[in-house]
């Protein structure tokens, strides 16, 4: 009984010595560090290529995050827009570095993995932005991000899965036609990592998107499928790194021939964090 009940206590110290957030790529963990804890975070996501032409749009963020109680952790951020953009049908020729947008994101943690079956996160980023994130032209912006993250350590210091379900809807005012517009992005998605060396983790996953032209789900205008690897590395006990690619392998744009949906969505995604705690 002594034994199990010390073996047990190892298994959850080591399970939440894991900070699972950004393991999985572009699929999130459940975790949101302990109360008390701090973090700075630095994001790059990037998307590369559309039907033809050169297409090249980053969002790099700065968000500090500051977990207020036990399951409770509040972050605000900050975005920088970078576009290279020429020769793409239907979008403006540009080169431009601008402050993109900025926000706050509240996370919930229902269940924590270290004592559960499983973790379980719910999460809200309201966001306001001045510039259009695909396009780069100036606009009004309102976004938010209503997430659901679930993730288990399959095996037990060796591999672990995570689940995501995203409804993103936002509203924008057009800046030459003073019109305002809506659209939605909703996202389910599921990844499987596993550690290959000693604070190191490789693994990959599947996101499937559908794009609509309001925020009620009711206009459909488009979906992809997004695959492709991910690596988490622990630089120290308290900075980490991650960096996942992936590639539109399926999709599907109403009335329009070809078999990827590169009206809404790119054709490769990158993305580069580096975390630091304190």
């Amino acid at each position: 009984m002594v034994a199990a009940a010390t073996d047990l206590r190892a298994g959850e110290a080591k399970a939440s010595s894991l900070d699972s957030e950004h393991l999985f790529g572009f699929t999130v963990g459940s975790d949101i560090g302990g109360a008390g804890e701090v973090e700075i975070e630095a994001e790059s996501d990037s998307g590369l290529g559309k039907r033809s032409g050169r297409y090249f749009a980053a969002l790099n963020s700065l968000q500090l995050k500051y977990t207020w109680l036990e399951n409770v952790r509040i972050a605000p951020h900050v975005e920088f827009g970078l576009h290279a953009i020429s020769g793409v049908p239907g979008m403006d020729d540009l080169h431009r570095v601008s402050v993109a947008s900025g926000g706050v994101e509240f996370k919930y943690r229902l269940l924590d993995r270290a004592s559960a079956p499983f973790g379980l996160t719910f999460g809200l980023d309201v966001a306001m932005g001045r510039i259009d994130a695909a396009t780069g032209l100036r606009t009004r912006d309102h976004a938010l991000d209503v997430s659901v993250a679930l993730d288990r350590e399959l095996v037990a210091d060796r591999l672990f899965g995570a689940l995501n379900v995203v409804y993103a809807p936002g509203w924008a005012r057009d800046h030459d036609a003073r019109r305002w517009s809506q659209s939605a992005v909703a996202e389910v998605g599921g990844a499987l990592v596993a550690r290959i060396a000693d604070g190191v983790y490789a693994g990959g996953e599947v996101r499937y998107l559908r794009a609509y032209d309001s925020v009620a789900l009711s206009d459909f205008a488009g979906e992809a499928v997004f695959a492709g690897p991910s690596l988490y590395v622990m630089l120290s006990p308290r900075a980490n790194m991650t960096i996942a690619w992936n590639t539109q392998v399926a999709g599907h744009v109403p009335g329009e021939r070809g078999p990827l949906d590169l009206a809404h969505f790119e054709r490769h995604q990158l993305r580069v964090r580096l975390g630091m705690g304190f």
